[in-house]
């Protein structure tokens, strides 16, 4: 911890956090009713997006 009390926290890796960016766009899309599962599969399938959670958005 530094003076004020704060612990410094190391800076996000983006590659960590795209997955994870892509997968709530994707859950909120879909919730949305903007996108279907069917459509969600051919954009992992096509552009190989690595889901985050097994498919939960789906």
């Amino acid at each position: 911890m530094n003076k004020v009390g704060v612990m410094p926290f190391p800076y996000p890796n983006p590659e960590h956090l795209e997955p994870l960016f892509r997968h709530e766009v994707l859950k909120l899309l879909k919730k949305g009713e903007k996108i279907t599962g069917a459509v969600i599969e051919n954009m992992i399938q096509l552009v190989m997006i690595q889901p985050v959670m097994n498919h939960s958005v789906m």
